[in-house]
């Protein structure tokens, strides 16, 4: 493929990569871009790399690589490169780029003198990181759960721990273990927010959440958590989610206004607020 290139990231690349390819597409995804872009400059320094995959000045694709001790997403480990997003335009799809991409991540992985790579995967065909993909470039496969917090919606989806090593006698990386505990408050609908600003996704129900409370504010407490502080990504374990009175909402795409609006209706009714 003589018209592929792949590159670290520069400035050219932050907007495609800052909006996860949805360029010009809504105030939302622009707003997010920005502080996305923030969080690859600030861990830059600390060994967050971006790979940027190009065909004929074209962007098909990116990967982002970090180390594992400072990833707001887990999982927990030493001494490996986590990859907690891959992404290949859809007509760019099947024609290597992944594979490609991965093997630049190896190559950052062995420049900084990491271990290797790993990654969360997903099962039942989900589109996004699909273990399938990671066990056919040389990813082997650690664990396997169900992934209880979307079992009524997603019965069939699993997560799945895999890694690609040059040494797998050094310690095994685990995935985070969730460790939520809701604090009733009387009278007040309690809000908690888990959040990093690396995910588009968190990034867009966080704000979400603070439009729709306005709404309620009086009767509502909302408590942030961002998973970036590492103190806090070990205590809860939780890189993103939205809790309130202790129900968890929404899918692996995130939570809906609709949903956050009618969960904290019926919330306030139940109380009595």
């Amino acid at each position: 493929m003589d018209s592929l290139i792949i590159r670290d990231l520069t400035m050219k690349d932050e907007y495609f990569v800052g909006t996860c390819s949805h360029v010009y597409e809504s105030n939302d995804y622009d707003r997010c871009a920005e502080e996305r872009i923030e969080f690859i400059r600030k861990y830059y320094k600390k060994g967050l790399r971006v790979k940027v995959a190009l065909i004929d000045g074209e962007y098909a694709g990116f990967i982002h690589i970090i180390p594992i001790e400072i990833s707001p997403f887990g999982p927990i480990g030493e001494n490996l490169m986590s990859i907690p997003c891959l992404f290949v335009q859809p007509n760019f799809r099947k024609m290597g780029i992944g594979r490609k991409l991965i093997k630049e991540a190896f190559k950052e992985a062995l420049k900084q003198d990491k271990n290797g790579l790993v990654t969360v995967g997903y099962s039942a065909n989900l589109w996004f990181m699909p273990a399938e993909f990671f066990e056919r470039v040389g990813f082997k496969v650690l664990k396997i759960e169900k992934m209880e917090s979307l079992r009524e919606k997603h019965p069939n989806y699993e997560r799945i721990l895999l890694w690609k090593t040059y040494d797998e006698d050094v310690e095994k990386p685990d995935f985070l273990r969730p460790n939520y505990k809701f604090n009733e408050v009387s009278g007040k609908v309690v809000v908690d927010v888990f959040y990093n600003t690396f995910c588009q996704i968190s990034l867009i129900q966080l704000e979400r959440v603070k439009r729709v409370i306005k709404e309620f504010s009086p009767h509502i407490i909302l408590n942030l958590y961002n998973s970036e502080d590492r103190e806090i990504l070990l205590k809860y374990q939780i890189p993103q989610g939205v809790f309130i009175n202790g129900t968890e909402l929404g899918t692996l795409y995130g939570v809906s206004e609709y949903e956050i609006r009618k969960t904290i209706i019926k919330e306030l009714k139940r109380i009595g607020g």
